[in-house]
């Protein structure tokens, strides 16, 4: 098992002395998780897409012991109450899509770009359609979330979603918020 957290610290040095070759070793290891990410989500969901929760085996699962279902909660929740809805704070995906986009903006690599971007196009596929919220003007709402390693939705049962947050929830989460936004606009770029 690994946590996103830890093992994502090497990678990002890599760009400024131009280590490109040793940077796709974490593109690779995130493109081989992509068809089980995108049928597991599929199945928890019912949409496509993929997302990854910051502790997960090789190939994609969550962490040993962090997908109990025997506490009565969802198969789709990751039972580490530090991790369970975080999609795109610690989890990954968000993370190396930017780094994806990076190294094609460094290297200008269009066989790096064309590898990797179902990577960025599916993690970008899931959040378009994960969040059914909105705003009174279109925005989405993300929720449920969590952040800073905790999830901020006191007496929330975890097996049911309503259609809205309740009052005292964890909404938008900043980490979420900013790679979303960051990401897309590299898209838009791109």
């Amino acid at each position: 098992m690994n946590w996103w957290q830890n093992t994502r610290l090497p990678y990002w040095t890599m760009f400024a002395p131009g280590d490109f070759e040793q940077l796709e070793v974490v593109f690779r290891y995130y493109l081989n998780m992509v068809e089980f990410a995108n049928g597991r989500t599929q199945i928890y969901f019912n949409h496509t897409g993929i997302f990854f929760t910051e502790t997960k085996q090789l190939f994609g699962a969550f962490g040993a012991g962090h997908g109990d279902t025997s506490k009565g909660w969802p198969v789709w929740l990751e039972t580490n109450d530090y991790v369970h809805l975080d999609y795109g704070g610690n989890a990954g995906g968000t993370e190396v899509s930017l780094m994806i986009l990076d190294a094609y903006l460094y290297t200008q690599n269009a066989t790096l770009l064309k590898t990797y971007l179902p990577i960025v196009s599916l993690t970008v596929d899931f959040f378009r359609q994960h969040y059914h919220n909105r705003t009174a003007d279109g925005k989405y709402v993300i929720w449920p979330t969590q952040a800073l390693e905790t999830y901020w939705c006191a007496g929330w049962d975890v097996s049911t979603t309503p259609s809205r947050p309740p009052a005292n929830c964890c909404v938008d989460d900043m980490p979420t918020v900013a790679a979303l936004y960051a990401l897309t606009e590299r898209l838009l770029q791109l």
